[in-house]
């Protein structure tokens, strides 16, 4: 190696770097001028005994980096020296230029109040114009981030990588040296990285978070911002990024926020209806001459205050006192608020807090369905089961089977759980809704946000190999997941939804990979199914693998649903005599089967998958009786998994998007005009409109030529307590214990006490392997869960789950359970801890605990809940 050096460190345009290159008597160097777009000169130089100097100016385009590389070679038959033939050297030469770089500057007062005006005023040092925005956030959340204000100049003139390559082919035509130069360079990183951490989710209060701009500022310029601060104290950090023709720059300010009399309230995260909580203030005396402080409340129609709503705080001196008020939540749910007014002579503050009242039952779903035939007239009245604020409901009407869409769309939305299967499944059938129903441009803006949503969640499933896992951010793959997940985005991308193009490349190299690669499994036919699956979705993709399915074909693998599906892709790759051929003597009968993990089948869902080969090829006539036996599935009171539901409405809806069977209808709601219908779509949603849940008669008339089918879906929420145990090929126990190990009882706990839920699940099945199994705690308001460190559980009785949840107040549990052996032994358990404080005084209702095979609703069990109550240590 040439160990070379510049005369200085940094170069500003227009200076003169000198390189100082230590060289033989004899000899030549070749000296290149490197940046991250290539060569940008090249110079031989006769080397000078002892040191040889090679002068160049700075330009504009070395900005902000070059790298000068000299190959030096002395002639082959000197023998003044040992020094190898050839040497090579590198040296970066940062490059400065001041006119890329801007200087705003914020001018604001040193102290700012909460709840008043913010008058800011921004410039540029040297009166360079520029665009800029600004940003003013609270201290505390860009703590709670490491959040650095970003120096847009540092970005783009990072240093640059070097992405030239060096080697000669000295070796090529002089065969004296016996090493190989080759390649010579594994240098010149540039400064790009990111060490910054994940946001944090913090909800507790409202955060400072302001935005102004882009606002354009000319050429020496001042311009004046207002900024309207909330009820905060603390600091805020104003900060201001600019750029103006390819110059950039940042600048940023913390200003303390008070003012001589202040407030902050706090609640737990969520409450639920008929929970008691008390209300804590805290008072904040600036200076010493606050003295009696007077404290008043009002709340919404969703909170009663449970004493008096005004209280005297005394301040001898500057400081912090806390007033308590307790409040009563009534038995509805919302968004309920908290209003507080503090005065003291002239000084006036003022707050307000805003909380969530969420019910933790699960919701009741009731669906009435009646066949209106053809001029017959049917009024239909409500039944509301929910308490307030939970009632909902919507009327289907269809010319076809009926399917029970609303109820089981409810379902497929509000399923808890999201993995990938799940998260598929409840956006998937929602693409073929705006072609087959009349929807409200409110409707339709709330399915795209869906959908939208969906697609942005996926993409977090996909490895780097283009594989989707079945947890986002795990690195192992889920064959079936990545087939669903994939026809999902396929045809939202082929809808015209903005599914990133890099997500369906990667998707569709994995694909290929295994189709080509695969091998049937004699173990399983699951398999089998998985690539006949993958073939469609490819040839779906416009990427048919012929190969791959001639195998699959000769093989004469699968099930009549994995043929049918191989028939679908050989019709999508245009050789439609192949699809004839392989589905001449096939029919739809199926072993009846509920599969809890693997490809989350069932029966109905097979079915389905037969309907949507049949819709693909343009044979959806002969699906009639398949879609019939899957309406009747859907339409039935029987649960399905969320995998059988998505795809048996996907079966029925592409088979309604093929045919065209309008009708007409009349309907009045009491006390309103007659409405008329004439559908050229075969399905209709009605909202039953439950404002403020109140029912009102509907009246239906039937003015098509054939019969009618109707169904109305009510969805509530029972009020809290209503729950009971329950148990079914599973076994649930839970215990409480303190911070020892102490069995403690969780009806009464201090205030502040920290403990622990032991939950223990059981499978008392025998060859019975439980495949994804969940577990669900909701806790009460008034306890909060402690994120759970690695070095807690390390060698201790507790299970480490497959995938685990942990949100505000609930925390979601995923695991299989081996079956037991044999029915003398004892059944497998996992058990899993949630860390717990108590922190809220008051009174609290606790859920039930319940776990769930996700694929199969009849293994469960359940713990009912009950009220809680977290006193005073003085109580």
């Amino acid at each position: 190696m040439l160990d070379f050096s510049s005369d200085k460190e940094t170069y500003t345009v227009g200076e003169t770097v000198t390189l100082s290159i230590p060289t033989p008597a004899e000899g030549r160097a070749l000296v290149t001028l490197e940046s991250s777009k290539g060569i940008l000169s090249s110079h031989w130089v006769v080397a000078e005994q002892g040191t040889t100097s090679f002068s160049f100016e700075v330009t504009e385009e070395m900005a902000p980096n070059i790298y000068a590389g000299v190959s030096l070679l002395q002639p082959h038959a000197q023998t003044a020296n040992d020094l190898p033939i050839r040497l090579y050297g590198i040296v970066p030469i940062p490059v400065y230029d001041a006119e890329t770089r801007l200087q705003p500057v914020i001018t604001l007062d040193d102290e700012l109040r909460p709840e008043e005006t913010a008058t800011l005023t921004i410039s540029e040092e040297r009166g360079e114009p520029m665009t800029y925005t600004v940003a003013i956030v609270d201290e505390g959340l860009l703590d709670l981030t490491r959040y650095r204000t970003p120096n847009p100049w540092d970005h783009f003139f990072a240093r640059q990588a070097l992405v030239t390559r060096t080697w000669d082919m000295y070796d090529h035509v002089l065969g004296a040296s016996s090493m190989a130069y080759q390649s010579l360079l594994g240098i010149g990183g540039g400064d790009e990285g990111d060490d910054g951490q994940n946001a944090s989710k913090v909800n507790r209060f409202t955060s400072v978070v302001g935005y102004l701009g882009p606002f354009t500022l000319k050429a020496n310029e001042r311009r004046t911002h207002t900024f309207d601060m909330p009820m905060y104290v603390g600091a805020v950090r104003t900060m201001v990024v600019a750029g103006q023709a390819g110059a950039y720059g940042f600048a940023e300010t913390t200003t303390p926020v008070r003012k001589p009399l202040m407030m902050l309230g706090t609640l737990p995260r969520v409450l639920g209806p008929g929970e008691e909580v008390d209300f804590y203030l805290s008072v904040f005396a600036m200076n010493d001459a606050i003295r009696d402080v007077e404290v008043e409340i009002s709340t919404s129609d969703l909170l009663a205050p449970a004493g008096a709503t005004s209280q005297t705080v005394a301040f001898g001196r500057a400081g912090e006192q806390v007033a308590a008020f307790p409040l009563k939540v009534a038995e509805a749910t919302g968004t309920a608020t908290v209003r507080a007014i503090a005065r003291s002579g002239n000084e006036v503050a003022e707050y307000s807090f805003d909380i969530e009242v969420r019910q933790s039952n699960i919701p009741e779903i009731a669906v009435v369905d009646t066949l209106l035939a053809p001029g017959a007239t049917w009024t239909y009245l409500p039944a509301l089961t929910g308490i307030p604020g939970t009632n909902s409901g919507s009327m289907e009407i269809t010319s076809l089977p009926p399917i029970n869409l609303a109820q089981r769309l409810t379902y497929l939305v509000t399923y808890p759980h999201g993995c990938i299967e799940q998260t598929t499944s409840a956006v998937f059938p929602q693409l073929f809704l705006p072609a087959l129903i009349p929807l409200s441009t409110s409707r339709k803006t709330e399915i795209q946000k869906n959908i939208e949503a969906g697609i942005g969640r996926l993409i977090h499933f996909q490895n780097p190999g283009g594989g989707l896992s079945y947890w986002p951010g795990r690195p192992d793959i889920n064959m079936w997941g990545t087939n669903y997940a994939g026809h999902f985005m396929l045809l939202a991308s082929k809808m015209g939804y903005a599914v990133p193009a890099e997500f369906l490349a990667s998707w569709s190299t994995f694909q290929r990979k295994q189709a080509n690669d695969w091998a049937s499994n004699p173990v399983t036919n699951r398999t089998d199914l998985i690539q006949a699956y993958r073939l469609y979705l490819l040839a779906l993709a416009d990427m048919p693998q012929l190969g791959a399915m001639n195998r699959y074909r000769e093989g004469r693998y699968g099930t009549n649903v994995e043929k049918w599906l191989l028939a679908a892709a050989y019709h999508l790759a245009g050789q439609p005599e192949a699809a004839r051929e392989i589905s001449r003597d096939l029919n739809w009968k199926l072993d009846s089967y509920t599969e809890l993990s693997y490809t989350y089948g069932s029966t109905m869902r097979d079915k389905a998958l037969i309907v949507h080969a049949l819709t693909t090829m343009g044979r959806a006539t002969e699906a009639f009786p398949l879609v019939r036996e899957i309406s009747e599935a859907l339409t039935a009171r029987k649960s399905m998994s969320t995998q059988t539901t998505a795809y048996s409405l996907m079966g029925v809806l592409g088979y309604a998007n093929s045919h065209t069977a309008g009708f007409a209808l009349d309907y009045q709601f009491a006390g309103e005009p007659a409405q008329s219908v004439r559908a050229d779509e075969p399905l209709f949603e009605l909202d039953l409109a439950l404002e403020n849940d109140t029912p009102r008669p509907l009246t239906l008339t039937n003015r098509s030529g054939g019969p009618l089918h109707v169904a109305a879906t009510l969805r509530g929420t029972p009020p809290l307590g209503n729950e009971t145990d329950a148990a079914s090929r599973l076994t649930l126990e839970v215990v409480y214990k303190d911070m020892a190990g102490t069995v403690i009882s969780p009806d009464r706990l201090v205030q502040g006490t920290d403990f622990y839920v032991e939950v223990t699940v059981g499978n008392p099945n025998v060859a019975l392997d439980l495949r994804e199994l969940a577990l669900t705690q909701i806790f009460p308001s008034g306890w909060e869960i402690h994120r759970q460190r690695g070095t807690e559980v390390a060698n201790s009785p507790y299970a480490v789950p497959t995938f685990q949840d942990v949100r505000d107040d609930r925390v979601y549990t995923y695991f299989d359970l081996p079956p037991m052996p044999n029915r003398a032994a004892k059944p497998a358990t996992k058990t899993f801890r949630v860390l717990l404080n108590a922190s809220y005084r008051g009174r609290f209702y606790l859920p039930a605990v319940s776990a769930e095979a996700m694929y199969d609703a009849d293994i469960h069990a359940r713990i009912k809940g009950r009220w809680v109550d977290v006193v005073a240590a003085e109580d």
